[in-house]
Parts: C-alpha cells; structure tokens; sequence
C-alpha cells in the first residue's frame, strides 16, 4: 500500500469521523472496496459472498465512523474486519461434522506383565549386568597382562 494511497484513506475516514461527510464516505467506499473485496474473495472463493463482505465493511466503517478517529491505519483495521467477517462466514457454512463414538478409533496398547514376567524379566537384567561386570573386569585383567 503506497504511503499516499494510506494517507488518503486516513484522511478520509477522519473527515467521516469529525464531519460525518458522506461525501468522504463515498470516496472511502472507491478506494477500499476493491481491495477489501479481492481479500475477501481469497477466504471465501465465492465473488457474492466477497461483494457482501466488502460491503458490509464499508457499511461497518460509516456505523463506527466515530471511533475512526482513534484508528492508526483504516486500511488495516478494514482488511481485519474483512478478515473476521469472512471467517464467519466460513464457519457459518461449514457444515458440523458429527462422529459418533464408535467411529473413533482408539487404540490403546497396554502392555501389562504378569508377576512371572516381571521376575524373569528383574533376574534377565540382573545377569545381564553382572555378565557386564564380569566382561569389564575380563577386559581390565587382559589389559593390565598385556601392559
């Protein structure tokens, strides 16, 4: 957005807000549709429901034209309004996606051991470490020889 493009549009929207100026108004609606309706139309891929936006945006900006005033970019503050309206309407249109409970699948994996298994599995790692043990010190024997 070209910094004077912008200016202009603040300018406006503050003129709409002290003056309430319609004529500003229509100036305002010239220069932003098109934009706010290409966004629009980029969320919803519909050019009716693109239109409605864009200008129910512009309708929401002449409601609001008083707290314009405190409104940094009008441009920005419009393409969120777009924004958030257009996504609305995609959550109004989408239709609920209901799953019953035996459609979910839930797998649970429990791997639970009998007492039997727990002490093989205990005196498993236990002679596992102490064939370690005795492997190490194997090694530090033939090391020690070998020096």
């Amino acid at each position: 957005m070209p910094p004077k493009f912008a200016g202009e549009v603040n300018r406006l929207a503050y003129d709409i807000a002290i003056n309430h100026n319609e004529g500003s108004y229509k100036k305002l609606f010239e220069l932003l549709f098109h934009s706010l309706f290409r966004f629009s139309y980029c969320i919803l891929k519909s050019r009716e429901q693109a239109e409605e936006v864009a200008s129910d945006v512009i309708l929401k900006l002449w409601q609001r034209r008083v707290e314009l005033r405190g409104v940094e970019n009008v441009q920005v503050y419009a393409l969120v309004i777009a924004c958030n309206h257009s996504l609305n309407i995609l959550k109004k249109n989408t239709p609920a996606k209901i799953v019953s409970p035996e459609d979910i699948d839930v797998g649970v994996n429990l791997r639970t051991l009998n007492p039997e298994q727990v002490l093989i599995n205990t005196q498993d790692r236990k002679k596992l470490e102490g064939y370690n043990l005795k492997g190490l010190m194997l090694c530090a024997i033939k090391n020690k020889q070998h020096a």
